[in-house]
């Protein structure tokens, strides 16, 4: 996306195809990022959910976690 249009044209596609989920627009755009993630219940193992992150703090110290015991 190089401009406003083509943001308003993925805009237009994501809650089109949204609706046909029954998701409405202030459940897609509750957060300022939207950001998904499978690391919240650990990076071991093979449940690892695929969810939003709406706590960006809380996915920044996850983070620092994981990078403390990679280092």
């Amino acid at each position: 996306m190089i401009n406003e249009i083509d943001k308003g044209v993925l805009l237009e596609l994501l809650l089109t195809e949204s609706e046909k989920f029954g998701l409405k627009k202030d459940k897609i755009f509750n957060v300022e990022r939207i950001i998904f993630g499978d690391y919240f219940n650990g990076i071991d193992g093979e449940n690892r959910p695929y969810i939003q992150v709406e706590d960006i703090a809380g996915m920044l110290t996850k983070m620092v976690e994981f990078l403390d015991d990679f280092n």
